[in-house]
């Protein structure tokens, strides 16, 4: 997006991971669930699931067009649908490891995952990738620094509007979550909305074009539904 020798995507993604430590680190804090060491297993773990898986995901996803006869793993690139079931598969093996509640560990975990989504998605803004559907009205933005785009071309900014959404719903549950009321049920809301947000703003994407359902809507149904069944679950149990 911007002309500069600084890779602005790497920069973010990496700002993204900071950011979920810290949310991790103040929530955890916050409940006195674990103490340091485990915090740092837990930071290793969930890091490491988000990468291979997110990786392997998009691999997976885009199997038709992907090169496997000169594959690099290291280059290819992140998938956030990947990176969240990663994670998570991660996260319960630690919770085994350390014999710990996964029902509390997954369910806080999940808060900064919109953060990290909002500002990966500023990086893929500013890398180009990730890109609206070809879009001329206000706001439409241009990727004249990226080979892959025609500078003449403008696009819908769906990488900004994205961030916009999925921080401000980071800093609602946050929020939740530092005043005591967040709960299961507040993390199937957030799985729900997590999901249906994704699902729609799909359809904005110039990679969705031709396809009545993406593999990353796929995924989201697939969210949505865990989100649901958690919270009507939870709900009965206090009927």
């Amino acid at each position: 997006m911007f002309n500069t020798n600084i890779n602005l995507y790497a920069v973010m993604l990496l700002l993204s991971l900071i950011g979920n430590a810290i949310a991790l680190y103040l929530i955890f804090k916050h409940n006195k669930q674990l103490n340091t060491k485990e915090f740092l297993v837990l930071l290793v773990f969930g890091n490491i699931g988000a990468i291979v898986f997110g990786k392997l995901y998009t691999i997976v996803a885009d199997y038709r067009n992907f090169d496997f006869e000169n594959i690099n793993f290291l280059s290819t690139g992140l998938s956030f649908m990947g990176g969240i079931i990663g994670a998570i598969f991660f996260l319960i093996l630690f919770c085994l490891i350390y014999k710990k509640s996964m029902k509390n560990i997954l369910t806080k975990c999940f808060i900064p995952f919109p953060l990290i989504y909002g500002i990966s998605k500023i990086g893929c803004f500013f890398h180009g990738c990730c890109n609206g559907i070809k879009y001329n009205g206000p706001l439409s933005v241009a990727y004249r620094y990226n080979a892959l785009h025609s500078p003449d071309v403008h696009y819908f900014p769906i990488q900004l509007i994205e961030a916009i959404v999925f921080l401000f719903l980071f800093i609602y549950f946050y929020n939740e979550e530092m005043i005591g009321k967040y709960d299961t049920k507040s993390f199937g809301v957030l799985a729900m909305l997590f999901g249906i947000f994704k699902f729609l703003l799909d359809f904005l994407r110039e990679s969705h074009f031709g396809k009545i359902i993406s593999f990353n809507q796929l995924a989201c149904i697939l969210l949505i539904a865990v989100g649901l069944v958690t919270y009507i679950k939870e709900k009965k149990r206090y009927l």
